[in-house]
């Protein structure tokens, strides 16, 4: 048990050193800030900006929710049409960024939303599974070629963990390509996606993540950077520290991580535009997952709420799984 404790103790300090920084920083760079200035800032905010800030937040969650659609290709083929799976997709992503814990909170979401359209826990938790491995093959893509594009990342040795990180990804789509693969888990299977699926997922995933970083670039004065490029491995930083410090959506993290990595925007501006990103990005999208769930629960007109099919009998994973 004592072992046990320690461990759970080593694994919190990365996070807990995060949280102390960050709110160290937050602590420097807000102190002085007042009201007046941020209202000031708030009101230069253009009606252009907030539109493209709103539009490319939310091209960013109906991208994300095509993982869904190509994981309900793989895992549950013509069982679940495209527009259940995107919709699910969209509404899981919308709540998860807000309250992070991705694999729990988006997870319960799919799983309310995926059995009432019948299908078993077990192919639930291939498409879940499914939809991390897409997410995470698009995010690494766009890390590797953030890499490429700026060696100067990690001390300098930018290019070469790009490098690594490029040939870890085709070497897995050479694996893929060989012949169908999966992952079994006991009697469970997981079919993983053919070589071309894979780098479909990729492509979208950077299409993903060039539409959120342009939500909150948008926003920013347009002197206040030296372009779209150089922005992103900053983007990327921040998001990956708010992942180490396990916050909920990176909050305050990431938002530290900017107020230290800009130094030449005023702080009355960033802020504004920090916030009016959370609102636009994350709280927006969440408060309509949200109320369109609450409506997808309501009475049926016969007064009775909706009910759970039966998942109808597909293999003997399903029914260990």
């Amino acid at each position: 048990m004592r072992v046990t404790l320690l461990k759970r103790a080593f694994k919190a300090i990365p996070a807990l050193l995060v949280l102390v920084v960050a709110g160290l920083v937050l602590h420097h760079s807000l102190a002085d800030l007042r009201w007046g200035d941020l209202a000031l800032a708030f009101a230069s905010l253009s009606g252009w900006k907030l539109a493209g800030c709103l539009g490319a937040g939310f091209a960013s969650l109906l991208v994300l929710g095509s993982f869904d659609v190509f994981a309900a290709g793989i895992a549950v083929p013509g069982r679940l049409s495209a527009g259940k799976a995107l919709f699910t997709g969209v509404v899981s992503h919308a709540i998860s960024n807000t309250l992070g814990f991705h694999a729990l909170t988006g997870g319960a979401v799919r799983y309310r939303l995926y059995r009432a359209s019948g299908l078993g826990p077990g192919d639930i938790a291939r498409l879940v599974s499914l939809v991390g491995l897409g997410v995470g093959l698009g995010f690494s893509t766009t890390l590797a070629l953030v890499l490429w594009f700026d060696p100067t990342i990690a001390l300098g040795f930018g290019r070469a963990f790009g490098l690594v990180l490029t040939l870890l990804l085709l070497a897995f789509l050479g694996w893929l390509a060989r012949r169908p693969r999966q992952v079994a888990l006991h009697s469970w299977r997981l079919p993983l996606p053919s070589a071309p699926t894979a780098l479909r997922q990729m492509a979208v995933g950077v299409v993903e993540m060039v539409t959120a970083i342009l939500a909150f670039y948008v926003l920013l004065p347009d002197s206040s950077f030296r372009g779209f490029v150089d922005f992103v491995p900053l983007y990327i930083g921040a998001v990956l520290l708010g992942v180490v410090s396990q916050a909920p959506g990176g909050v305050g993290v990431f938002e530290a991580t900017m107020l230290a990595a800009l130094p030449a925007v005023e702080r009355p501006v960033l802020v504004a535009a920090l916030l009016t990103y959370r609102a636009f990005y994350g709280l927006l999208p969440f408060v309509l997952a949200i109320a369109t769930l609450a409506v997808t629960e309501l009475p049926t007109g016969t007064g009775s709420t909706n009910t759970i099919e039966a998942p109808p009998p597909s293999s003997k994973a399903d029914t260990t799984a």
